[in-house]
């Protein structure tokens, strides 16, 4: 029986990197899965009650970008979701790169696999009219990454219905 559940992932997050190459692999082995990826911010997660979120000050969070680019690629380019999101996380994790580096983050959509930079540009530009202003919702009954108050919501972007 195909087990579906789902799993977050912020580009900057080791043990989401490790659990996600995991995840990837078994995937491409025949894995019984059904996983749904879904997007969570390190950066919300450490905003202090009453402070601004990050999604309203994107300059101040090193991970939205990726993050973004990995939304996209995940919803309009879904052949080419696994080696993308391997990518950006090898390009922060054993590169050391910076993903709020739109060089960096273009770098590792391209270096993936001939991703269609025109169509990938046209879909971002599309999902950047509809702001990232995620909506919070409950995550379901386990969390997988981290351990603060915020740690039970998920980032739920509009455009991911």
């Amino acid at each position: 029986m195909t087990a579906s559940f789902a799993v977050t992932w912020d580009y900057r997050c080791p043990f989401a990197r490790n659990a996600h190459e995991h995840l990837l692999t078994g995937l491409a082995a025949g894995g019984d899965w059904n996983p749904r990826f879904v997007p969570f911010s390190l950066g919300q997660v450490h905003v202090a009650e009453g402070e601004t979120d990050v999604w309203d000050e994107p300059h101040k969070d090193t991970g939205l970008l990726a993050l973004q680019a990995g939304v996209v690629v995940r919803d309009d380019f879904r052949a080419l979701f696994p080696a993308v999101h391997r990518a950006l996380f090898a390009a922060r994790h054993d590169q050391g790169l910076k993903l709020e580096d739109p060089d960096v983050v273009r770098a590792a959509l391209v270096d993936s696999g001939s991703m269609p930079t025109r169509s990938l540009a046209e879909s971002s530009r599309a999902k950047r009219s509809r702001p990232f202003a995620p909506s919070m919702s409950s995550s379901p009954s386990r969390t997988m990454f981290g351990a603060s108050r915020r740690s039970s919501l998920m980032i739920k972007p509009s455009s991911c219905g």
